[in-house]
């Protein structure tokens, strides 16, 4: 064997490491950049549900002080009927 075999053999086995160790570091990083989209869609989720469940909360305290308002125009309503059902001028 020659010594130019040799160089190049060696070369070739460096070139060849260096493209290993490169792929590795590529699929590494591609690994890391999918979990990392996945923690984000899982965050923003978390996030949707915190939102959609404040917003149930404040809807609920809105619709029962209406409930309570429309009960009290109720009873006044029937307080004005009822009155005029007991005036004896308007009874038949």
């Amino acid at each position: 064997m020659s010594e130019i075999d040799l160089f190049e053999s060696k070369t070739e086995n460096r070139r060849l490491a260096a493209n290993v160790r490169l792929l590795a570091g590529v699929v590494v990083l591609g690994i890391a950049i999918a979990v990392g989209v996945i923690f984000v869609f899982r965050f923003a989720d978390a996030q949707y549900e915190r939102d959609l469940r404040d917003w149930q909360v404040r809807l609920g305290i809105v619709a029962e002080s209406r409930l309570e308002a429309v009960n009290e125009w109720l009873e006044t309503q029937y307080a004005g009927l009822q009155g005029l059902a007991d005036n004896t001028a308007l009874k038949l």
